[in-house]
């Protein structure tokens, strides 16, 4: 008989069942860890595109008011603002919204904060265009209407939304690029 009680500690244990335990352990961590590395990349990558059509818009939208603010444009030569890269609040989903929250934390906002993305979005997409189309359409007094939406506001905010836009996907593009995105 054996004189020595088996110890779960000796080498044998340990090569032939912890160390595989552990081994099995660390991989499926490592993997989860490059998984979700690579879903942040590609939701900042979406995000870019996502954002590069809402910029498009807007600065078609931008150009529209100041050649109507110059008078540059006829009655019949005005255009409504852009709006079809929007389709409400869930044109940036909610996991591009983190990917911006994440990507943008630490750097100072050039403009509005784009954590407020969706909100500065759909003021501009939403009420800004409703009341532009509203005012073009208004008849004779068209331009003085314009000229009103214009002088209130609705030319500064359409440029601190452009903006926002920019610089979210600049730390979007440059998030998609990281070996180890936020």
């Amino acid at each position: 008989m054996c004189s020595q009680p088996i110890s779960f500690w000796q080498p044998d244990y340990l090569k032939e069942i912890v160390f595989p335990i552990v081994v099995a352990f660390v991989t499926f961590l490592l993997f989860k860890k490059i998984d979700e590395w690579k879903s942040r990349r590609t939701f900042s990558t979406l995000g870019v595109l996502i954002i590069e059509s809402l910029i498009e818009e807007v600065s078609t939208g931008l150009s529209l008011m100041k050649d109507v603010l110059n008078a540059k444009k006829t009655l019949t030569s005005i255009a409504l603002l852009p709006n079809k890269s929007w389709t409400g609040m869930t044109t940036i989903s909610d996991d591009v919204l983190l990917r911006i929250i994440k990507a943008t934390i630490k750097i100072k906002p050039v403009s509005f904060t784009p954590r407020q993305i969706r909100s500065h979005c759909k003021n501009y997409f939403t009420h800004m265009n409703s009341n532009w189309e509203l005012h073009i359409n208004s008849g004779p007094n068209w331009r003085d209407n314009t000229k009103l939406l214009l002088n209130g506001g609705y030319l500064e905010a359409t440029e601190k939304v452009l903006a926002m836009l920019e610089q979210t996907k600049n730390q979007l593009d440059k998030n998609s690029k990281r070996i180890f995105p936020k």
